[in-house]
């Protein structure tokens, strides 16, 4: 379906909610992200910008790139958009990009993503690990260059693939880096219950943070970049720590022997239940009800 499916829906006297899943609607690429550049919000500045197709930033594809762009300013034009009563935002940080991308503010409701949770506590968890795509806008590449100036005690588990993933073997393969590729997501959450920390170091805004919660929701502290989303979900020293991208060498070793890593691990698991299924549907039965009775007074 095209955006055409707003105005078909409003026609037909239906309230239109959108949740904005990524930045599509300002960033053909969808995630403010370019590979080489890093957060790149050139399109943002004019109206008619050709960024995005002078950098292919549609599936690195030229064609590809000038068709999304063509497309996007023709709804635009036509003010397809204008359809939406309410977008629903993930997080404060996304509330407040879009915000300043122009959306009015009461537009824009706050109802995060949810997931069922068993919260599996192990006990004697032990080292670190990644997982999520292995490419550049993931901070894959800070993250080995950093592990591997540290002592071999540090053992980082790396899940995920991608095209660079043979790359990364050939030039981090140490015995404290141990490269699992893609797994099943019963055996990701198997080891990142293990893990005493996940290590979170995405360059580019991402929208939510479900890898983040399913490992506190096994009581695992997050260790993530300060960009976009993080301080959403991270609260430095209480729930995981917030490093910049040149301090991440300490804050693992700060991390290492911890002394108040129980607290923590407590602290991960109380946030996690923030996003549990049956409280994050209720609250958006309770959205969605007031929409469609036009009475909306739900306070964000």
């Amino acid at each position: 379906m095209t955006p055409s499916i707003f105005k078909a829906s409003k026609d037909a006297g239906a309230k239109v909610v959108h949740t904005l899943h990524n930045y599509r609607l300002w960033c053909i690429s969808g995630i403010f992200y370019r590979d080489g550049y890093g957060i790149c919000e050139l399109c943002t500045k004019s109206k008619f910008s050709l960024q995005g197709i002078f950098n292919k930033c549609f599936r690195k594809s030229l064609v590809q790139s000038s068709l999304a762009q063509f497309s996007f300013w023709y709804y635009r034009a036509t003010k397809v958009f204008d359809n939406i009563d309410y977008f629903f935002v993930l997080t404060n940080f996304q509330k407040e990009k879009v915000k300043s991308l122009g959306v009015d503010e009461k537009k824009l409701l706050l109802k995060q993503n949810s997931l069922k949770m068993n919260f599996d506590i192990q006990k004697n968890k032990k080292d670190y690990i990644y997982v999520g795509r292995l490419e550049e806008s993931k901070g894959i590449y800070e993250l080995l260059k950093v592990w591997k100036t540290l002592d071999d005690k540090y053992i980082l588990t790396i899940i995920g693939g991608g095209d660079i993933e043979e790359e990364l073997k050939s030039k981090y393969s140490k015995k404290n880096i141990i490269f699992k590729g893609k797994c099943s997501r019963e055996e990701t959450l198997e080891n990142i219950s293990k893990s005493k920390y996940l290590i979170q170091p995405s360059l580019l805004y991402e929208t939510f943070g479900l890898t983040i919660i399913e490992a506190m929701s096994c009581g695992v502290p997050v260790i993530g970049f300060d960009i976009g989303t993080r301080s959403d979900f991270i609260e430095d020293g209480v729930n995981g720590f917030i490093s910049s991208t040149s301090n991440l060498k300490n804050i693992i070793e700060k991390s290492f022997e911890f002394k108040d890593y129980e607290n923590l691990s407590k602290n991960a698991v109380l946030k996690a239940k923030e996003f549990e299924n049956d409280y994050i549907i209720e609250k958006q039965i309770k959205i969605y009800k007031s929409i469609v009775e036009d009475k909306w007074k739900y306070q964000l």
